[in-house]
């Protein structure tokens, strides 16, 4: 649903209805003598108010009188109600014609003096001289003025916005394709700028010039970022130095930070300054372009949402593709660690603008292992038990791995010295009503099909359950994910020991060939060997495989 405008310079807009037909039926029917006709149109503006609450003001305008006249059409004015419907038609018409006053004071250029916008518009004196006694006057303005005031407006608005939008309108149906593709590509370029930004910086590469030439294109959009923030030289009073000064606007932002720092910048043999930037001044405005258009309508917005979430799952720094069922649990939480530092910003950022229960979704919907790694992270941190810092030693697969699926070289070396990183870099803030929602219907899953990832989780999920579960209800069901998964722990203390063969002979825990021989052929008094096919995953609870044929 969308129209270009051809005195616009062929501006695209969203409208609230489907084509120009539509619009175009219900302009006819608004000005038409049926009764049925009026009310039929306004029952299309009321959808259309439904579907976009900020009407544009000729649609508005229309509707408010249309609503009035019909009101005033359907009075039967009979001697027990005629005093109270003259009050109320009165009232009716007064707010109406104020409206369209005040906003057709918004729109116009003599926004002190409303006679010299009626005189711009082309609107009667006495249309102003009726607005200003219904609003500060002691009495409401007689009836029969105020149905001629309806009257010239209906007519007002059908000359100058009825017609006029007739004859620049054109339809303009999208199903959005190309926008979301511009949007996705967008949006992977940041992903992939904040990927190559954070590595670098763990790098130690503190300026965005040492970034090296085969990221060239990130190195460029990078100063770009950091431009925006003001950044400037000034030399100083010693010969062959200069002071960058860097200075950030205060912006009503909820990553933006004021940012005051001196460098000492050296200048080049030819005594030309050396103009560079800090990567960490270009961190908040990375994160102001990927979040901007969250701003916008909510139809744009929403879309964006959708756009941004698939992105950020399908891109591989985020949900890399790697062989977790052969990962060890040491090994799984030094991925967790090292993926928290490298997103945590923009999952803060995700939180802050109510985005996180779409990334749950989506992440519970995509049901890989990578993305039940991320669901494990949140689920943990959510309910509050934030992981303990993983072991720094032993990490070269997991960094090897991780460093082959960013979109940069980067050294392993670099994501190892992050594993030792001694302060927790978990910080979220306590789940929303949607996340807890998603929470719960993960947690159904988790128990219903249980499986190898989420038994690791199930015991923070189940925290979620409706209603809450008693500790033993718990215990138990976290069990029989366990046996279901094949993650039971061995429980007995025999387990603790080695034997050999001979001392299990001993202990008659086993028995010699001989005594084997013997035994085989004595019956077997109540139990025999199943000889079909028994589908043990398929079971249900409560029985056995032959049972449920």
């Amino acid at each position: 649903m969308a129209a270009i405008y051809q005195n616009k310079g062929s501006k695209l807009q969203v409208v609230p209805w489907f084509n120009k037909k539509e619009w175009q039926e219900t302009y006819h029917q608004a000005y038409s003598e049926d009764l049925e006709l009026q009310e039929k149109a306004y029952t299309q503006m009321c959808i259309w108010k439904t579907r976009y609450p900020n009407l544009p003001l000729g649609v508005e305008c229309t509707m408010d009188i249309l609503y009035v006249r019909l009101c005033d059409k359907q009075s039967d004015g009979s001697a027990s109600t005629a005093s109270y419907q003259h009050r109320d038609l009165q009232l009716l018409y007064s707010t109406a014609v104020m409206r369209f006053l005040n906003h057709l004071t918004v729109i116009t250029t003599y926004k002190d003096s409303m006679y010299k916008m009626a005189e711009e518009n082309r609107i009667p004196d006495w249309l102003i001289n009726l607005r200003h006694e219904a609003a500060h006057g002691n009495s409401v303005p007689a009836l029969y003025l105020l149905r001629q005031a309806s009257d010239v407006i209906l007519q007002w608005l059908q000359d100058n916005y009825w017609e006029v939008e007739a004859g620049i309108m054109t339809d303009h149906i999208s199903d959005g394709q190309e926008k979301r593709q511009s949007y996705c590509r967008k949006i992977t370029e940041l992903l992939e700028l904040w990927v190559v930004l954070k590595v670098n910086y763990w790098a130690r590469k503190r300026t965005i010039d040492k970034i090296p030439e085969e990221d060239i294109r990130f190195r460029k959009r990078a100063m770009e970022l950091a431009n925006e923030e003001g950044i400037g030289i000034k030399r100083s009073a010693e010969k062959g130095t200069a002071k960058q000064v860097t200075a950030s606007p205060a912006k009503p932002d909820d990553y933006n930070e004021i940012i005051e720092e001196e460098e000492e910048m050296d200048l080049d043999e030819s005594g030309i300054e050396v103009y560079t930037h800090k990567i960490k001044t270009a961190f908040d405005p990375l994160l102001r372009c990927l979040f901007f258009p969250l701003r916008k309508k909510p139809y744009s917005k929403n879309f964006y949402k959708e756009c941004l979430i698939n992105c950020l799952v399908k891109f591989e720094g985020f949900c890399p593709n790697m062989g977790f069922k052969n990962f060890s649990e040491t090994e799984l939480s030094q991925l967790m660690w090292l993926q928290w530092q490298l997103w945590r910003e923009v999952m803060v950022a995700l939180q802050a603008h109510r985005m996180l229960h779409c990334l749950l979704s989506r992440l519970m919907a995509l049901g890989t292992s990578s993305a039940h790694v991320w669901l494990r992270l949140f689920t943990m941190l959510l309910s509050g038990d934030h992981p303990p810092p993983p072991p720094y030693w032993g990490g070269e697969v997991v960094c090897l791995l991780l460093a082959d699926s960013l979109p940069c070289q980067i050294d392993p070396q670099v994501l190892a010295r992050r594993l030792r990183l001694k302060q927790s870099p978990y910080d979220l803030k306590p789940p929303t009503a949607q996340d807890i929602q998603v929470l719960q219907k993960l947690a159904h899953q988790a128990v219903e099909n249980p499986s190898l990832f989420t038994a690791s989780y199930v015991k923070s999920l189940l925290r979620y359950w409706e209603d809450g579960l008693s500790d033993k209800s718990m215990a138990l069901l976290i069990e029989l994910t366990q046996i279901y998964s094949g993650t039971q722990p061995r429980k007995g203390k025999s387990l603790e020991k080695v034997y050999t063969m001979a001392s299990l002979l001993d202990q008659g825990l086993v028995v010699s060939e001989d005594e084997e021989d013997n035994s085989q052929s004595q019956d077997i008094l109540p139990w025999q060997l199943y000889s079909g096919d028994a589908d043990w995953l398929r079971c249900p609870l409560g029985s056995l495989p032959w049972q449920s044929l």
